[in-house]
């Protein structure tokens, strides 16, 4: 699913909070 604007302000928070968490998890194995 491409990454859009959508919802404004919200939606985006939990875009970058959810890339956030699988990167760190990616990058630390969790």
């Amino acid at each position: 699913e491409p990454k859009t604007q959508q919802g404004r302000g919200s939606q985006t928070i939990e875009i970058v909070k959810g890339d956030t968490l699988w990167g760190l998890s990616k990058r630390y194995g969790v």
